[in-house]
């Protein structure tokens, strides 16, 4: 299935709780948000209007951008994960009196990234 096949753009607003259902079109899926403002601006006679837009995914893209989300957090932790135990290892050493030019040869990085852990 071809996300751009997937019918005409539905743009959906609510202000004081009244709902308006219209339709749009838009030559670019970047370009929804700003005709969905504009359709929605239209009908509300306001110019600052707050549009949030959502897309049909088939089912398999939908389930590999929500796993890839997911990995993206996991790598993010893990990342931050890493930077602590890095911090944990050169206050280790600096409290054995090793200098930063040594803490950085023997934790593989170099001297600056150890001054940026020491602070």
């Amino acid at each position: 299935m071809d996300v751009r096949d997937s019918g005409p753009y539905l743009a959906l607003a609510a202000r004081g709780g009244r709902r308006i259902v219209a339709m749009g079109q838009a030559r670019t899926a970047g370009e929804i948000s700003n005709a969905a403002r504009d359709l929605a601006a239209l009908w509300t006679d306001d110019d600052d209007v707050n549009v949030r837009v959502s897309y049909r995914l088939p089912e398999q893209v939908r389930a590999a951008v929500e796993r890839a989300r997911e990995r993206d957090a996991e790598g993010r932790a893990a990342l931050d994960e890493a930077a602590a135990l890095r911090r944990e290892a050169v206050r280790a050493l600096r409290a054995d009196g090793l200098t930063q030019a040594d803490m950085a040869a023997v934790l593989g990085v170099s001297r600056q990234r150890v001054q940026q852990l020491v602070h």
